[in-house]
């Protein structure tokens, strides 16, 4: 199958389809920028996603929906970067071998017109020498017949004489002798034009279009071998991409319901005890007493109890500035917190202890070959790493006194049934201000700063005539650990000791007995109960 041989008389359509076929492979280069162009971009959009979305160091909540989420956002980042490697190895290699290819089949077309054209040329030129030797044998061919004519008509004629009839035979001559001159020269081009015919159209010629069939199948090879190659390209990526998508598919393995809701409590646990019950209060029968609130209860103080309340789960203290020892939180996040403190600053002692020990090893070093290093600029460094040590040591020893601290007062506040964390809190003199002013000077030496009017909820509401002397049922007595004075509420001493009347039923306040009878509430933490 050869194009010489088969297509010898189909110049213009095979140089056409050349054309078409360069045409071809510039579309198709076209087609692969585009497709580039466009897996940067999408790469670039998902990058943005990506950036987006990403979590910032110190937004990690500690949920697993979290953790999967952001699995998710960096296996799609991963997954764009594959796109930008497909963009970049055909915008570099296929894209690159078409845009060669196009050149290099431009010039060679260029150069086969050419000797087409220059063939073509040769052969014209021969058929154009033809032509006028055959013109010219015609035209001396007729001429020698007209002198044949004249010479038999002059033979003939007896009124010629024997000079003219011979000067017309010497005319004969002369016309057959030029009329066999041309035939012989007519016959000679004849020859050539066979000769050039025969060496175009079965030498020269097919060569020719053999290049052209030779350069168009080389074409078809490159563009297979270029969509094979983007195949190929994409293929290495699958790997990837597949690790990618699987990674997604694992992400949804991160998250767990149970581990979150544990999360949730972790998070968010105040460690307070609930209120369990609401004391009855008798607004016709109120009881009178020199501790409690005399005259009516007005709805004021209603809402006052009932904010209180609600200020043990937090509600009051929104705009509360963090403390050192973190006692502006609840006491299950102060714990938390001061537990993650303590292992940040060990992490920084290990830190710094790694750094010392290998300071010791290069001054023992440098002591031994001073060349080596200076040893009084280590020295001054390692002076430096010790009292960062010291700083830290003190920062440790702190918070974990704190911490004790915490612990210890959570035990103390669990020694009374329904006792409230919150109040349990408030025997450190460093964790919360006073709300009385008047026990100050007291409360520096012996007895912790109490709540603030906000943090503390309000005692009960003790009404005349609620219930009579007799009703009250002794529940154990109790003894005054701190001194107490305070607006509707029973005051005490150090030492007092009281009978039980009712216990804490979860608002932090404990109705107890005088001695001399009165009846009143009492702050559940500021008592040592006795079964």
């Amino acid at each position: 199958m050869s194009w010489g041989t088969e297509l010898w008389d189909q110049f213009e359509n095979v140089c056409t389809h050349t054309q078409k076929g360069i045409d071809f492979c510039e579309k198709f280069s076209h087609f692969l920028k585009e497709r580039c162009s466009i897996e940067n971009e999408y790469a670039a959009k998902l990058k943005k996603l990506v950036k987006s979305y990403s979590p910032k160091k110190k937004e990690d909540d500690g949920f697993s929906t979290s953790r999967g989420f952001d699995a998710v956002v960096k296996e799609l980042h991963d997954l764009a970067g594959q796109h930008e490697s497909i963009a970049e190895t055909l915008q570099n290699n296929v894209c690159k071998d078409l845009l060669e290819l196009v050149h290099n089949m431009k010039q060679e077309k260029k150069k086969l017109l050419q000797d087409a054209s220059k063939q073509e040329s040769i052969l014209q030129s021969q058929l154009s020498q033809l032509d006028k030797a055959k013109k010219a044998y015609e035209k001396a061919f007729r001429e020698a017949e007209r002198a044949q004519e004249a010479f038999k008509r002059g033979d003939q004629d007896t009124n010629l004489s024997r000079a003219e009839v011979d000067k017309l035979k010497q005319a004969l001559t002369f016309r057959q002798q030029i009329s066999d001159d041309s035939k012989r020269e007519y016959a000679s081009e004849v020859e050539k034009t066979r000769c050039t015919q025969t060496e175009h159209f079965q030498t020269t010629m097919p060569q020719i279009f053999n290049q052209f069939q030779e350069l168009d199948e080389r074409r078809i090879k490159k563009f297979q071998e270029c969509i094979k190659n983007s195949a190929d390209y994409e293929k290495t990526t699958l790997p990837i991409v597949t690790k990618c998508i699987e990674g997604m598919a694992d992400a949804a393995n991160l998250v767990d319901s149970q581990k979150d809701s544990r999360a949730v409590i972790d998070k968010y646990k105040s460690g307070f005890s609930p209120v369990l019950d609401v004391v009855f209060e008798d607004l016709s029968n109120p009881v009178k007493n020199s501790n409690t609130v005399s005259g009516k209860l007005t709805l004021s103080t209603k809402t006052k109890k009932r904010a209180g309340l609600r200020g043990i789960f937090g509600g009051g203290q929104k705009n509360e500035e963090p403390k050192e020892d973190f006692s502006h939180l609840p006491p299950s996040q102060q714990k938390k917190q001061l537990l993650a403190k303590i292992e940040s600053i060990r992490g920084r002692i290990a830190k710094e202890t790694s750094q010392r020990d290998g300071m010791v090893k290069m001054l023992d070093v440098y002591q031994s070959n001073p060349k080596l290093g200076d040893v009084a600029l280590l020295t001054k460094q390692l002076e430096e790493n010790g009292q960062i040590l010291d700083s830290l040591r003190q920062e440790l020893n702190k918070y974990e006194t704190y911490l004790s601290e915490a612990d210890n007062r959570l035990q103390e506040s669990g020694h009374t049934p329904n006792a409230s964390p919150l109040l349990g809190q408030q025997k450190h003199p460093d964790r919360h201000s006073n709300i009385s002013q008047g026990n100050n000077e007291a409360s520096d030496s012996k007895q912790p700063s109490r709540l603030s009017t906000d943090e503390q909820p309000p005692p009960p509401v003790q009404t005349e005539n609620d219930f009579s002397d007799d009703e009250f049922t002794d529940a154990g007595t109790c003894t005054a650990l701190y001194s107490y004075e305070g607006e509707g509420s029973l005051s005490m001493s150090v030492g007092q000791q009281f009978t039980i009347v009712d216990r804490d039923q979860g608002d932090g306040w404990t109705q107890v007995r005088a001695s001399d009878g009165a009846i009143g509430f009492v702050p559940t933490s500021y008592v040592k109960i006795s079964d």
